[in-house]
């Protein structure tokens, strides 16, 4: 998926404007069909490409354009496209309305239906643009604010999120996801005591910020500090700069996979009304070997039980991770093989995660998918007398899909798709 970088400073310097370049420049390789970013005055910089493809000197003459254009923080956006043509700069981050300018990481699959359900005209092309408009639409309503906005407009995306945006009227900040994305915060102290605030999609640009010097076998960190701390989901934040501080304002159920707390089989489903739920159980699907089938029924837990349950069954980490995995994977094949249908037939599949066996299955996606998906990773294909017409089921492994995404990037920039 994309990428998105950030960071925050009283009074922002050039060494704190390169870290960010460079944070930027790193998340181009494996996210590079374009670049962009924005200042806290409203300037944005949208390139067809990736950061680390632009000539030396634009690249010298963004740092001095930037220099001159911010005084507080820096919004960057590294992205690997799913929908809308990269070529049109109206596709590419950030996406700015009359009130709102912001970044996204992610699949928003239902942007079509939204966008329908709300009447809305846009001349973007991208999954993405379909959250500014929303955001506009939901401050119309007498006696929203900017938070009450976001809360209700996040409630109603569905896929894969990571956002941060700018209320451009108040100059607020703020960050939000849903269980299907990853960011990082780091604060950073110097030696000299200068204070920022960074953020990553990648905790590893995080690590690179600053270096490190060698010390004999050692490696000594620059900084003097550094503190890290993550998001988390369905939880709106405010980065405030007076204090550089990242803030809980306000909770939101998000519509998307409901994760797993333990190990075992989770069985997704589609309700009918766009988004999944789950149910458990124990046995032989679809010719997969699930473990015990003399195991019972685990019944929905509630949030304060699960670290007892934890302890009881495991953590569902094998599950937690390649939701993630395979979301990635269907993104990147949709653009490898320039065929935008390809995220929406997912979306309307049913998935099973079969931790025990390490294998997905993936029920009622159309053949067509099917033909597309195989070219790049391995599966078997079967049906059942309960598959629409046009549809089969596919059982993948988790050591593919892994291999896979672990690839990705070698095959992406030697695809010929670029």
């Amino acid at each position: 998926m994309c990428e998105i970088q950030f960071v925050m400073s009283r009074n922002i310097n050039d060494e704190e404007i390169k870290n960010f370049l460079d944070m930027l420049n790193d998340g181009s390789y494996s996210n590079s069909d374009a670049t962009g970013l924005c200042t806290d005055n409203g300037t944005k910089w949208k390139f067809r490409t990736a950061l680390h493809r632009l000539k030396d000197l634009k690249t010298k003459n963004l740092l001095s354009d930037i220099r001159v254009n911010t005084s507080n923080f820096l919004i960057g956006h590294n992205r690997l496209a799913t929908t809308g043509d990269e070529k049109f700069n109206k596709n590419n981050h950030p996406f700015e309305t009359a009130n709102i300018m912001l970044v996204h990481n992610g699949i928003i699959s239902n942007h079509d239906s939204l966008k329908g359900d709300f009447s809305l005209k846009y001349k973007e092309d991208t999954d993405s643009a379909i959250i500014p408009h929303l955001l506009e639409t939901y401050l119309t309503i007498p006696d929203n604010d900017i938070v009450t906005s976001i809360k209700e407009v996040a409630e109603s995306l569905q896929g894969s999120y990571s956002v941060m945006l700018l209320h451009k009227p108040s100059g607020r900040i703020f960050y939000f996801k849903n269980s299907s994305t990853s960011f990082m915060f780091m604060k950073a102290i110097t030696p000299t005591g200068k204070m920022s605030l960074y953020g990553s999609t990648k905790s590893d640009n995080l690590m690179k910020v600053y270096g490190w010097e060698k010390d004999g076998i050692f490696n000594v960190d620059t900084l003097k500090k550094r503190a890290f701390a993550e998001p988390e989901s369905g939880v709106i934040y405010e980065i405030t700069k007076k204090d550089l501080g990242v803030t809980k304002i306000d909770e939101f159920t998000p519509s998307t996979y409901i994760r797993t707390a333990y190990g075992g089989t989770t069985r997704y489903y589609n309700n009918g009304k766009g988004t999944w739920e789950r149910d458990y159980g124990w046995g032989d699907y679809g010719g997969v070997d699930v473990g015990d089938v003399n195991r019972p029924l685990i019944p929905e837990i509630a949030s304060n039980d699960l670290d007892e349950y934890n302890e009881t069954y495991g953590n569902g980490v094998a599950t937690h991770q390649i939701e993630n995995l395979l979301e990635d994977m269907i993104s990147e094949i949709s653009y490898l093989t320039t065929n935008d249908s390809l995220i929406d037939d997912f979306a309307r599949c049913d998935v099973d995660f079969y931790d025990s066996s390490n294998s997905i299955v993936i029920k009622n996606i159309t053949k067509d998918a099917v033909v597309e998906i195989k070219n790049y990773i391995s599966l078997r294909e079967w049906t059942t007398t309960d598959n629409p017409m046009g549809t089969q089921n596919v059982t993948l492994s988790y050591d593919d899909i892994e291999e896979f995404v672990d690839n990705f990037s070698h095959k992406h920039l030697n695809s010929g798709a670029v």
